[in-house]
């Protein structure tokens, strides 16, 4: 079997690199299968790498993820799929380097799921270079939340939008591209360091971070409620703390608030964790949040 592509990075320079890649197909499944050239300094003159995607290696035409379980057992055909145009320097995959694993998992019966999307998308994340929401053109326009860094990034968007239907109305997909993070927050180095105990840590721990997790208020009056029941803030910098909730899920700047303010109030929004509502005609007082461990949206409603 040929390589598909081939390319010189740097020709005639010391940083010269070259690659070559293809893409590699084992019982109905595909793999990108690479190979790079390494600086002089490197222990290895080469080096390769095979990317998948366990989900369509179980069912290609599918939308459903795979289980923990089924990505490990496709790690037999990757490497089958490598083997084709390379041969490692260790056999026995589970001893390949692991760069980058994706994590991810689906909410079911989110009512107003791009709703949900923009006010999470409000809350300040500092830790984050990244924070925004858009209509995601790749995703067939789905409302996308992407926060994250070169570290990694997360995403959280509509599933029903992104397939074009074929997921139910109400699926929202989270999804956590663990590059750096997957040796640092999730402890895997290796392939074979994969398994759900290591995979499950990871994703609660970036859910957590990521902020998906916090209530989106239906209502004003749940938003005035949980601000009054802040007994540290004064009367004053309720009202004032009030406004800035508001405004910032109108879009709007926050010019007035001076830079300690603003930073005191980025926090306190952190560890309350709530978000203004993007429309305050609702007559109901409604809760939404994203339940990690029952995969569904949790809503609380009760007259306003």
């Amino acid at each position: 079997m040929a390589w598909d592509r081939s390319a010189v990075v740097g020709a005639g320079t010391p940083a010269e690199r070259r690659t070559w890649s293809a893409s590699v197909t084992v019982s109905g499944a595909k793999f990108f299968v690479g190979v790079s050239t390494l600086p002089p300094e490197a222990p290895y003159r080469v080096a390769g790498k095979v990317e998948w995607n366990p989900s369509k290696v179980v069912d290609p035409e599918g939308w459903e993820l795979a289980s923990v379980g089924e990505a490990v057992l496709s790690i037999g055909a990757a490497a089958s799929a490598a083997r084709q145009l390379m041969h490692p320097v260790w056999d026995d995959p589970r001893e390949w380097s692991l760069k980058r694993i994706d994590v991810a998992k689906d909410f079911a019966e989110v009512e107003e799921a791009p709703t949900l999307i923009r006010g999470l998308g409000a809350i300040h994340r500092p830790w984050s270079r990244l924070n925004q929401t858009h209509s995601d053109p790749k995703r067939h326009g789905a409302q996308t939340l992407m926060v994250g860094s070169g570290a990694g990034v997360v995403r959280l968007y509509d599933k029903h939008a992104e397939t074009n239907g074929e997921a139910p109305t109400g699926t929202v997909r989270w999804e956590c591209e663990a590059r750096a993070w997957a040796k640092e927050k999730g402890h895997m180095k290796m392939l074979g360091d994969i398994d759900s105990d290591s995979v499950e840590f990871l994703g609660q721990e970036r859910f957590g971070w990521s902020g998906m997790g916090a209530e989106v208020a239906g209502s004003l009056s749940r938003l005035v409620a949980v601000v009054s029941e802040c007994e540290y803030l004064s009367s004053a910098e309720k009202r004032s703390f009030l406004g800035y909730l508001v405004e910032q899920s109108a879009g709007l700047g926050v010019a007035s608030v001076s830079k300690n303010t603003l930073t005191k109030y980025r926090r306190l929004q952190r560890e309350v964790g709530i978000a203004a509502p993007c429309d305050f005609g609702s007559m109901l007082e409604v809760v939404r949040r994203l339940d990690w461990d029952s995969g569904r949206e949790v809503v609380n409603v009760r007259a306003a």
